[in-house]
């Protein structure tokens, strides 16, 4: 009977010692991710310019959305970056958005972006509308600002340490309220003018 119970047991402290590993593992990428995961990334809108085009028909507006990776050991990788652009706090307005910059493009197909610890990256953000409110707005406005407009950020990336370890993929969502777009008269004066850069925060 001592041994049969014996036989019997086997299963049981396998199955005790799966579950038991099971949890020590989970406990060991949790605690890994938490320690690799780098200081939070930081994101300014450095510059925000507009101005009208086509005989005052549209208006266009740039701004330049400064990525921080504060980090000292650990390198960004962008696999989703968004930049969308409110007038207020509902009217929306389509942007498009140019990533690959100062030679950060990643070798990955998959990842947009690849930036390096320590580093800032210019991402330089356009937006073209024909609404009259907008276009009437600049055009009266020139050698002034327009606004306020509301800029979120939305992105997911992974971080990359030592060159070889990768954490699980982490949302980004961070807003930059109340920016003014500096408005002049075509896009060579816009292109010079400067704003005032606003902090995003999540």
């Amino acid at each position: 009977m001592g041994a049969m119970a014996k036989i019997r047991g086997h299963p049981r402290r396998c199955l005790l010692g799966a579950l038991v590993g099971a949890i020590a593992a989970t406990a060991l990428v949790i605690a890994a991710s938490f320690v690799l995961r780098p200081p939070p990334l930081a994101f300014s809108v450095a510059d925000a310019r507009s101005g009208a085009t086509d005989e005052n028909k549209a208006a266009f507006l740039n701004l330049t959305l400064v990525a921080g990776n504060p980090s000292g050991r650990a390198a960004v990788e962008y696999e989703a970056l968004d930049v969308m652009l409110w007038y207020g706090t509902t009217d929306y307005i389509e942007t498009n958005t140019s990533l690959l910059l100062l030679g950060l493009a990643a070798a990955d197909e998959a990842a947009l972006l690849l930036q390096p610890p320590r580093n800032a990256t210019a991402v330089e953000v356009t937006a073209r509308t024909l609404d009259d409110r907008f276009v009437q707005e600049i055009v009266a406005g020139e050698g002034r600002r327009t606004g306020p407009f509301n800029v979120a950020v939305a992105a997911q990336v992974r971080f990359k340490v030592a060159g070889v370890v990768y954490t699980r993929p982490y949302n980004v969502r961070v807003s930059c309220s109340d920016v003014y777009f500096v408005v002049a008269d075509n896009k060579s004066a816009a292109a010079a003018a400067s704003s005032t850069p606003i902090d995003c925060h999540g």
